[in-house]
This record gives structure tokens, sequence and C-alpha cells, in this order.
């Protein structure tokens, strides 16, 4: 497991007639547990089933996100190969902030807000299931994801931006394009009823890989259930950010904003209520057509886990260099009979693995390529 250097911000949203502001006060700083092998397990599993799917592009990825990002042991910060980074091109470095992004996201649910993945409690605002598109719509500004935490649903944001070497990690003050999505955000959440909602902002730079977190403000009067961990907090916060609007605006962008407003509660007070049910197994039902598809585009199966066919290689994970380690993206030919998705970190150098996960049908794993391999059986004594 690696980590990443966190600062966490509690932040009020203030509705307006001119559209919703911001209040933020920095509550601390600490180190969010992230590991690589996750990120990029969860990049894997951001495909639209929806859409072609194909291992190759998927293995492809993954290799393009850790020929930038490494971890180089147990409980250590995860590092950049800056001087490639910075000479790659934007696009390039926006895949690899955008990804870092939506794995540190993800992290950061867990560990605030202990989210369990299991089948219907992850869904993209990209492609809802048909019964919460009547809740939260299909155009217009929207976060990335949904979570189903204890306490009920919560958004989740992810963005990942660049940082010049010679700037601090942590930027003093909002950036024109932290405060903008900040505000479209704060409208999105006032449109549906204070609906709860999270954003993690990552920072790539020279220094290494930083994330600010801001969570909802809560208290008895508003959402008393959602309960946000602390505990990775070491150090105390100093820092307010107000983020108001520009003071001119136009009356006619009053109006539309408006408009859109009354259009959206409108559509949100006659939805009906989520069916969580209905949703687990439509998710699970997803799941299995798009892991079956992904099995069918990856080499053909060379080994079984726990009598299950597996197909999928061990791959370089650096293609700018001499690797290091060694990327395994492998589907399963089926679903493993349980009822939840499994999931383990192995930090252990004797056997040479960083990390594997297991959920579902995908297998994700990274090794050191100078070091005793951990046998198939190994993993099925340690997956569990």
């Amino acid at each position: 497991m690696n980590t990443v250097q966190a600062r966490v911000w509690r932040f009020r949203v203030i509705p307006g007639e001119d559209g919703a502001e911001v209040e933020a006060e920095e509550i601390g700083r600490g180190s969010l547990p992230v590991d690589l092998a996750r990120l990029v397990h969860i990049n894997a599993l951001a495909c639209d089933n929806h859409k072609l799917v194909d291992h190759r592009v998927i293995e492809h990825e993954a290799r393009i996100l850790t020929s930038y990002l490494a971890g180089t042991g147990a409980r250590s910060p995860l590092t950049v190969d800056y001087p490639a980074f910075r000479a790659s091109s934007l696009h390039i470095r926006r895949l690899v902030s955008e990804c870092s992004g939506l794995g540190v996201m993800t992290a950061s649910s867990e560990a605030l807000f202990k989210w369990k993945n299991r089948p219907g409690t992850l869904h993209s605002f990209d492609v809802l299931p048909g019964h919460l598109v009547p809740i939260y719509g299909s155009v217009g500004v929207r976060p990335d994801l949904l979570f189903q935490v204890s306490g009920g649903p919560i958004a989740g944001e992810a963005r990942g931006r660049h940082r010049m070497a010679k700037k601090k990690i942590f930027p003093d003050n909002p950036d024109a394009q932290q405060r903008n999505r900040l505000l479209q955000l704060a409208d999105w959440s006032v449109s549906k009823r204070n609906h709860p909602y999270f954003m993690s902002w990552v920072w790539i730079s020279q220094s290494g890989v930083a994330v600010d977190i801001f969570v909802p403000w809560t208290d008895d009067r508003n959402n008393s259930e959602l309960q946000v961990n602390l505990n990775l907090l070491r150090e105390p916060g100093h820092k307010r950010w107000n983020i108001r609007r520009p003071q001119q605006r136009s009356r006619l962008r009053t109006q539309q904003m408006n408009r859109e407003r009354e259009l959206e509660q409108a559509l949100t007070l006659d939805a009906p209520p989520i069916p969580i049910t209905a949703a687990i197994e439509q998710t699970s039902a997803e799941l299995r057509t798009t892991m079956k598809r992904l099995f069918e585009t990856a080499p053909p199966p060379s080994r079984s886990f726990r009598g299950v066919d597996v197909s999928g290689e061990w791959r370089p994970a650096d293609s700018l260099g001499r690797p290091t380690h060694e990327i395994f993206v492998g589907f399963l030919a089926e679903q493993l009979p349980t009822s939840r998705l499994s999931r383990n970190e192995m930090n252990r150098e004797d056997n040479g693995v960083i990390a594997a996960h297991l959920e579902g049908g995908l297998l994700t794993a990274i090794r050191p390529v100078d070091r005793h391999y951990a046998t198939w059986e190994w993993f099925e004594e340690n997956l569990e």
C-alpha cells in the first residue's frame, strides 16, 4: 500500500439568487492510503459496458498509467516519473492526471466515508442505469461517480492537474479551474435538494502526488447520517477559502439558471425512490456481461484460479524505460461464487508481489521483475 499527501477541506454550500457559493475550511493534512494496483483496478473497471470493450485496450491504458506512476515499497509515497511526465504531450499528461484522480477519489471514499465496493454501490453519471436517469438527468453539469455509503448516496468528483516544478505541491489559493468546478458542483447540489457530494483534486508535481479533498459540512440539520472518518489527519489545517462569484452577472444568465434549476427540481421531485435491490441485480448482470466480453478478447487462458480459467498475461509496467515491475490484468471466465467482491492487498517483499486485487471477474497484480515470482497457488491462498 502506497500513500499520497492529502489536504482535507470541509465546505458549506451557500445558495444565492445568482447561483450557489462555497466556503471551505482546511481541517487537516495526512497521508491517504492509495495502492498502485488499486488505481489500475479502478481504471480497468471504468469502461462503458454499453460500448465495445477490449482487453488489449484496458491493458494498454494500464501500462500507460504505470509508465509514469510507481510505488517503491509498502507505505511509501506514490512516485511519479516527473521528467517523462513533463516531456509528454498535454493530452497524455491529462490522461495520467485524470486516471490518477479517479483512483484517488475512490481511495478517498473508502478512507473517509468507509465505502465498500459491492454490486449496486457505485455508478458513473455518464452511464447511469435507467431507473436513476429520471432522478439525476442525463445532461448538464454533473459529478463523476455516485457512491452508496452507510449514510446514503453521495456524489464524487475526480480531477487531476499538473503543478509546475517551481511551485509548491499544494496551492495557497484555488486556481481558476478548481474554483469554477466547485461553484458548478454547488449549483448541482442545490438543484438536487442539497444532494451531498465530495471532490478530490489531484496535483502531480516534481515533489510527487498530492490531493485536495473537499468533504461536505455535516451537522444535525444537514446530512447528519453522513459520517466522515478523519483518522488519517495528522496535522491541523489553517486556511480558509471563500469562493464567490463575480459581482456582475447578466439578468439573462440569472433567469436561465433559475429555469434550469426549476426543471431539475421538478424532475427530482417527481422521480420514484431508488430501488436499491433492483440496482444491485442490474449492476451484477451488466458486470457479468462486461467481464465475459473482456475475457473473450484477452489472450487464451493458460492458467486457472480456483478451478476457473483466467485470461491475461504479465506485461512490463513501464513503456518508457527499463521496466522494474510487471503488471497483470486478467479476467476470469466466470465470477467466483461469492456474495461479496473480494479484495486483498499484499505487501510482502519475500514473495515478490507488491499488490494484487480480485473483484468479481477482474484480477490485477503488480510484481517486481527481479524477484521470486508468486505461484498461482499462492494467489489462491492469499486472495480471500
